[in-house]
């Protein structure tokens, strides 16, 4: 439960909208707990690793590696740098994925060791 909720508040931070964030879960508390459930499942990590050490394993690599933190680091300079809104009226933010979630898509590219991963339809490229 507390890797939920770290990784609701990191992708709350790097939205840089502490009031958008609770605004969201009040006026549609459906879509928050529907987010909340969703982050941190572990029935496919149940499913793909049967042992959990294997997990840690790839999830520890990925940590030392500092490589999500520089990603963040980038995308934040990036959108330093931009001020607007979209069509919708939503200001621009970097939109990046949780570190739960690319942590989890990390070790499953680990695990599988696939010979080509197509990249389609990412926002801003993490």
């Amino acid at each position: 439960m507390s890797s939920k909720i770290q990784g609701v508040l990191r992708r709350i931070e790097a939205q840089g909208s502490w009031v958008c964030a609770a605004r969201t879960a009040l006026s549609q508390p459906g879509k928050a707990w529907n987010y909340w459930r969703r982050t941190g499942s572990s029935a496919w990590m149940k499913a793909l690793f049967l042992n959990p050490d294997e997990y840690a394993k790839f999830a520890t690599e990925l940590s030392d590696s500092h490589l999500l933190e520089d990603l963040a680091s980038r995308l934040r300079i990036k959108f330093s740098e931009i001020d607007g809104v979209t069509v919708r009226g939503n200001r621009y933010t970097p939109g990046a994925m949780l570190s739960v979630h690319a942590t989890h898509l990390y070790a499953i590219t680990r695990k599988l060791q696939p010979c080509i991963i197509v990249e389609t339809g990412i926002c801003n490229g993490l």
